[in-house]
């Protein structure tokens, strides 16, 4: 069997906890939101360019509010900032996080799949032998069904 790229258990009870903490983490940021597509395509684009700018809006406002009408929301672009501030570095370790566990899953489906197919290989031989695993052999088997492609020809019949 080949190399193991991933050794270690987690205990139902481990990932209960894990999930509780995950849940405090959500619990811990109320105002998150939900956003379909129709709702992203209507807002303004938002990137590292966009986050600069924004800052150094904020900074402008917050420096010359004289300069902004009273009816504009100074308090409310230097809240959304800070937030923004705030949440950036958050985002960023659970981006790093979540790629480990993407990667670590990865590797483990790699690792169990490869381990399968040992599973399978000896069972055939032994099914070659005894006949005792048919059953198996066929359900395992149906991982390896190809579909037909039985496409109607797009060429017209010669006379």
């Amino acid at each position: 069997m080949s190399a193991k790229h991933v050794t270690g258990t987690l205990t139902r009870e481990d990932a209960d906890k894990l999930l509780t903490a995950i849940a405090a983490i959500q619990d811990g940021l109320p105002f998150l939101i939900d956003l379909n597509v129709e709702e992203r395509k209507g807002m303004a684009r938002f990137g590292d360019k966009s986050q600069s700018f924004v800052a150094k809006a904020a900074d402008l406002a917050a420096q010359h509010p004289e300069i902004l009408p009273p009816s504009f929301d100074r308090q409310g672009l230097l809240d959304e900032m800070a937030l923004l501030e705030a949440l950036t570095p958050l985002r960023h370790a659970l981006q790093v996080l979540l790629g480990r566990v993407d990667d670590t899953l990865y590797a483990l489906g790699s690792d169990s799949y490869s381990g399968a197919l040992h599973v399978y290989s000896y069972a055939k031989t032994a099914n070659m032998v005894t006949g005792a695993l048919e059953d198996a052999m066929d359900d395992l088997g149906k991982r390896f069904l190809r579909r037909s492609s039985a496409r109607p020809s797009t060429q017209s019949p010669q006379a």
